[in-house]
């Protein structure tokens, strides 16, 4: 029987910002930026490409930065929120 608590989890793993990774990261960076610009003000967005692509995001503030990880499925490392990102689909 599945709860509703190990429903949100599967849904928080599985959850990742979608974008197009063909593009530069400036422009990833930029889309970012304007997706977390509601939660608060956006210190800085770096993008990581590895195995796994992600972004790590500042916010102005910590509880800014939980809500953006909360939001796109991410986690919390240090000062910054970090989103997993997924090739968009066509």
């Amino acid at each position: 029987m599945a709860t509703a608590h190990g429903e949100r989890a599967r849904q928080r793993v599985t959850a990742m910002l979608q974008v197009d990774l063909q593009e530069s990261d400036q422009q990833i960076s930029r889309f970012i930026t304007d997706q977390c610009a509601r939660f608060g003000n956006v210190v800085s967005v770096k993008i990581v490409r590895s195995l796994v692509s992600f972004a790590l995001v500042q916010m102005a503030h910590e509880l800014q930065t939980f809500e953006v990880a909360g939001s796109f499925g991410g986690s919390v490392f240090g000062i910054a929120a970090v989103i997993h990102l997924e090739q968009t689909r066509e």
